[in-house]
């Protein structure tokens, strides 16, 4: 019998087997609750992508990108300073953090982290002397509205989109 070490080929393909099973229990589990918070989901997995059409399949898009894996995203925010800060996409909060407040405390010392992301997107934007806003939605365009949206009713209509990105993996 071949051996990998003191464990046999074939314990070996056994763990990769079971482990490969628990991922695609987790991924159909992940997709499921997504499809139901996206309201696309029914019995019958047929009868929902016909009788909501073109909305559930882009859903059903957007559940496959979020449970194949988890990437984050942060913002980080000096209120004093009114410096901020993004990540780029990382695969843990921890190093999404850090990022955020590297990012920001180059251009000021009092940055806290504002937002955090897992699978979703997020823009900045900024209006006025002191208004900085951001938001998180599941598409880049929803995050881009409703930051701009908040930072309208914050500081009227001199608003700016700083920046806007997804956290997928």
């Amino acid at each position: 019998m071949f051996r990998i070490g003191k464990l046999s080929v074939q314990r070996v393909l056994l763990v990769f087997a079971l482990l490969l099973g628990w991922c695609g229990a987790a991924h159909a589990d992940c997709l499921a609750s997504c499809m139901i918070d996206h309201d696309c989901w029914t019995d019958n997995a047929r009868e929902h992508m016909t009788s909501y059409g073109k909305m559930c399949v882009e859903a059903r898009k957007t559940c496959d990108t979020r449970c194949a894996g988890s990437a984050y995203g942060a913002i980080a925010y000096g209120e004093k300073s009114g410096s901020w800060g993004m990540s780029g996409v990382v695969p843990t909060a921890l190093q999404a953090r850090k990022d955020a407040l590297d990012f920001c405390g180059q251009h000021g010392k009092d940055c806290k982290i504002a937002l955090q992301v897992k699978n979703e997107c997020a823009a900045v934007a900024s209006g006025g002397k002191d208004i900085v806003v951001w938001a998180k939605a599941d598409t880049l365009a929803l995050a881009r509205k409703a930051a701009q949206t908040d930072c309208i009713d914050k500081a009227g209509d001199a608003c700016d989109l700083r920046h806007a990105q997804c956290f997928f993996p």
